[in-house]
C-alpha cells in the first residue's frame, strides 16, 4: 500500500512540476519588436525625422507644430532677416555691438517683448537661443538660408534628451 501512495504522489508530483514548469516558461517569455523607424517629413525648404513618440502638425500659419506624446513640445517656423549667413560667419569672425543687435531682433521675434534670461551661442553653421520668462524655458536653434532663419524650437525638459537629440540631428535644409 505505501507504494501505490508513493506513486501517486510521485505521478502529482511531477505533473504539478511539469505545470509550474510549463507557466513560468510562459509568463517569460518576452516579445522583442523592432524598433519603430522614424518618420521623415519632406517640408520641402527642409527634411525632419520624427522619432515614434513624436507627432508633427502644419498650422495654418506654415509653422510646424511639435508634438511629444500628444502634448506640445515644439516647432519649427522660418524668422525672416536679411542675409542670416552673414551672421553666423560675422559671429565666428568677431563677436561686437552690430551682432548684439542683430540677436537682440532674433529673441524678440523668439520670446516677444517679454523679460526674459537668455543665453546664445553658435557653432556648426547653427545659431542656439536659450531663454527663460515667468511662463516658459525654450531652447532655439536658428539654421540659415538665404534672408531667413529656419528655427526649430522646443520647451525645456518637455522630450527627453534622446529624442531632443534625434530632431536635432535629423534636421536638414535642402538645396
Amino acid at each position: 500500500m505505501k507504494r501505490i501512495f508513493w506513486k501517486r504522489r510521485s505521478a502529482l508530483t511531477l505533473a504539478l512540476l511539469f505545470a509550474l514548469l510549463t507557466l513560468s516558461a510562459c509568463g517569460g517569455q518576452t516579445t522583442q519588436t523592432e524598433p519603430q523607424e522614424p518618420e521623415t517629413l519632406d517640408m520641402g525648404a527642409y527634411t525632419l525625422s520624427l522619432p515614434s513618440s513624436v507627432t508633427a502638425e502644419k498650422q495654418a500659419d506654415g509653422t510646424l507644430a511639435l508634438l511629444y506624446e500628444g502634448e506640445p513640445a515644439g516647432g519649427v517656423m522660418t524668422v525672416d532677416f536679411p542675409d542670416a549667413d552673414a551672421l553666423i560667419q560675422a559671429w565666428t569672425v568677431e563677436y561686437n555691438e552690430a551682432i548684439e543687435k542683430d540677436l537682440d531682433q532674433l529673441l524678440l521675434q523668439a520670446a516677444g517683448d517679454t523679460e526674459t534670461d537668455h543665453m546664445f551661442g553658435c557653432g556648426d553653421g547653427v545659431l542656439d537661443l536659450s531663454f527663460t520668462t515667468e511662463e516658459t524655458s525654450q531652447k532655439h536653434f536658428f539654421y540659415p538660408k538665404g534672408d531667413l532663419f529656419y528655427d526649430l524650437w522646443v520647451y525645456e525638459g518637455v522630450f527627453p534628451a534622446e529624442v531632443e537629440s534625434a530632431l536635432l540631428d535629423s534636421f536638414a535644409l535642402q538645396d
